[in-house]
């Protein structure tokens, strides 16, 4: 595989911004010339960092990169601070972060990289505030991911939720009043009703440990919502892990083998002996 570190300037970001990129290089026994010149579309990861981490943080503390070589995927993964991936004047130098992913990222890694732009061909996760972020794209743009695996976030009841609470808070304050809120793109419990009535639906993949203090209970809320609403989804929990790497490192791999990106370690690895 090949690492990538992109430093670029981004108009929606206002600003430098880091992107690292997985992308497959020359299998074992492979013609370099034809493979490259090939033209090959691959299939697409986008992996989100959650708050307080960067770009590097799925490459520095999960084995991402072996699973990307085994699967033969291209993953991206960018970097937008503690934005929430939301778009908030108030955050940074007026951070766009919700349309940066979909207006600025994907159409670059499009053109720029071997990336196939097929519905059927993208998939994005992450994790806390990244699996969120996920959520928030796919159930905003069924049409351009197949797959979407949240770990260790859920979707919130924002309708139930204690007003005094510092995540409500937060996000009442980039919207004039709640039915603003409750209207945009932000409110995913509404967002994921939407998707009864969409032309396509992402497959939502959810997996959460029962020890994590900060994700288990919303979890459980947000598996009963899209049970009920009867979305094409899977739910997977784990005792004895909470808000942490070892869970997410286990769960990224068994996401991508519950969307049918199964291991093909053998077209890449050299022969012993």
């Amino acid at each position: 595989m090949a690492v990538i570190e992109l430093n670029s300037s981004s108009p929606s970001l206002q600003g430098a911004h880091t992107t690292h990129i997985i992308v497959p290089d020359v299998p074992y026994g492979t013609s370099p010339k034809e493979y490259y010149q090939a033209n090959k579309k691959f299939k697409v990861l986008w992996l989100l960092h959650g708050g307080s981490d960067d770009s590097s943080t799925w490459l520095r503390r999960t084995k991402i990169e072996t699973y990307a070589l085994e699967r033969n995927l291209i993953v991206v993964m960018p970097s937008v601070s503690n934005s929430r991936y939301s778009n908030c004047e108030m955050f940074g130098n007026h951070f766009q972060a919700f349309d940066y992913l979909t207006e600025e990222l994907m159409p670059m890694i499009y053109h720029w990289y071997p990336a196939s732009d097929r519905r059927e061909d993208n998939y994005i996760s992450g994790f806390s505030m990244g699996g969120e972020g996920a959520l928030k794209y796919a159930v905003n743009h069924p049409d351009k991911f197949a797959g979407v695996a949240v770990l260790g976030a859920a979707a919130q009841d924002y309708y139930h939720m204690d007003h005094n609470r510092p995540l409500y808070k937060k996000y009442m304050e980039i919207f004039p009043s709640f039915d603003a809120f409750a209207a945009s793109y932000e409110n995913l419990w509404d967002r994921l009703a939407d998707l009864k009535n969409s032309p396509v639906c992402p497959d939502i993949y959810g997996a959460c440990g029962t020890d994590d203090n900060l994700a288990y209970e919303a979890f459980k809320g947000f598996r009963q919502r899209t049970e009920e609403l009867g979305l094409k989804s899977y739910f997977e929990t784990i005792d004895g892990y909470g808000h942490e790497w070892r869970f997410v490192d286990i769960f990224i791999e068994r996401a991508l083998d519950y969307f049918g990106l199964e291991s093909k370690l053998d077209r890449w690895v050299k022969p012993m002996g």
